[in-house]
């Protein structure tokens, strides 16, 4: 798929992706704060990396990655322009494949905002920047986020027993998506 190429994601990143509660928007310098918010948010840090305690230095770190991916969303809320997540899209071959990544939050864990952005972000993924395949990755103990695979169709690939999982050892969960399936 090539032909994206030519056209740009630049142009194609700088549409707002709208839903009915979200508004998906390139990630920009703006909204570090928010990021460190939830980022070094001791209850995302336990499920990123087993433990509660994240330094500036590495919440830095992370948003400059973020910050420079191809395909990465600020998700904010539409009624107040709030930034309470984001979702990226890494490892993208050949706009074929990419991997899902997705963190929101805690203030706002459990009312459906990622299930309605994660929808949103992987229709653009299929639709408008041209991926065949997305695959996630979880800990098999955060079961909101294998939920949250679940209900946005991916499906359970395999789980690799006692891996290495953000600074810890747990059960390693591998999902995929493929868009003839969406």
């Amino acid at each position: 798929m090539r032909w994206i190429e030519n056209i740009g994601v630049k142009k194609i990143m700088n549409h707002n992706i709208q839903t009915d509660r979200l508004i998906l928007r390139k990630i920009d310098i703006n909204d570090f704060a928010a990021f460190a918010g939830y980022y070094g948010d001791p209850a995302v840090a336990e499920l990123l990396f087993g433990y509660p305690d994240i330094d500036a230095a590495n919440i830095s770190d992370a948003f400059d990655f973020n910050l420079n991916l191809e395909l990465c969303f600020s998700i904010a809320l539409k009624s107040i322009d709030e930034v309470i997540g984001n979702i990226h899209f890494v490892n993208i071959t050949e706009h074929y494949l990419a991997e899902a990544g997705y963190i929101l939050h805690p203030d706002h864990w459990g009312e459906g905002y990622m299930t309605e952005a994660l929808t949103a972000a992987i229709h653009f993924a299929f639709k408008d920047y041209g991926l065949a395949k997305i695959r996630a990755t979880t800990a098999m103990d955060n079961t909101a986020s294998v939920q949250l695979l679940t209900r946005c169709g991916f499906i359970h690939e395999a789980t690799l027993h006692e891996a290495a999982y953000g600074g810890r050892v747990t059960d390693v969960g591998y999902f995929y998506l493929d868009k003839v399936r969406k």
